[in-house]
This record gives C-alpha cells, sequence and structure tokens, in this order.
C-alpha cells in the first residue's frame, strides 16, 4: 500500500486533511497530514523568518520521521501554497 504525505494549502494546517487521511487508512493505506510553519494550527509560528525554505524544511522532517517506514511508494500531495516545495530535488 502506499504512504500518502497531505500538506495543505495556506492558511489550512493538518486538520484539513483528516478526513481523507481517514478515508486512506481504513483502505490500508498509511496517510500523515502535515502542518507548514506559520499556517493553520501552527500559526503562532508565523514570523518574519518564516518563508519557501522554512516550508521545505517543514515537508523534508515530515518525511524524515517516515525514515523507519519503507518509502517506496509515497504519494506527495501538496496544495497551493505548499506544491512550491514539494519538488524537493
Amino acid at each position: 500500500m502506499a504512504t500518502f504525505v497531505l500538506v495543505p494549502g495556506a492558511f489550512h494546517g493538518s486538520w484539513w486533511f483528516e478526513p481523507l487521511a481517514r478515508q486512506l487508512r481504513e483502505r490500508g493505506h498509511e496517510a500523515y497530514p502535515v502542518s507548514l510553519t506559520g499556517l493553520g494550527d501552527r500559526a503562532h509560528l508565523a514570523g518574519a523568518g518564516v518563508n519557501l525554505d522554512t516550508h521545505i524544511a517543514d515537508v523534508i522532517n515530515a518525511l524524515n520521521a517516515l525514515n523507519g517506514n519503507d518509502l517506496t511508494d509515497v504519494v506527495l500531495r501538496a496544495g497551493e501554497v505548499p506544491a512550491l516545495a514539494s519538488p524537493l530535488g
């Protein structure tokens, strides 16, 4: 089965993808909604230093946290703003 890393768009947090994550898990997949620094439930971390590099680091850190899992079948779904951070390499 696939591992889904779900990164919502601007002004949303990981909660945005919880219904989808639940459905994916019910179908046997792994699903990990991610909140980006300064957005959604991490809005309190917003500041002048939060930028695209911060969001790229957030996505990389989320993937690194899954390092113990088999990451050969990962689907990265990124919203409109996080999509800028999704071509990681």
